[in-house]
């Protein structure tokens, strides 16, 4: 309940969204979850990832699949 999805933004089949979750500009592959009140701008999400709670994914970050990031972790132009 409550997420904001776009401008400019897919999400993929099987993807799970947290309450309060924002997605803008960003692509979230298959079966990936974002945890409660995450923040995905300008990033891809790869397969089977988790973005933990309060979590901030932002300037063209790139996760590679089966990735898993943990609550409140900030990452900046990060590629995993």
């Amino acid at each position: 309940a409550g997420c904001r999805i776009g401008p400019d933004s897919v999400i993929g089949p099987g993807c799970v969204l947290g309450d309060g979750v924002r997605v803008t500009g960003a692509t979230m592959l298959a079966n990936s979850t974002a945890g409660s009140h995450a923040l995905i701008k300008n990033s891809i999400i790869g397969w089977d990832c988790v973005v933990g709670e309060w979590s901030h994914v932002d300037q063209v970050s790139v996760l590679g699949e089966k990735v898993e990031i943990a609550p409140e972790v900030a990452l900046i132009g990060a590629i995993i």
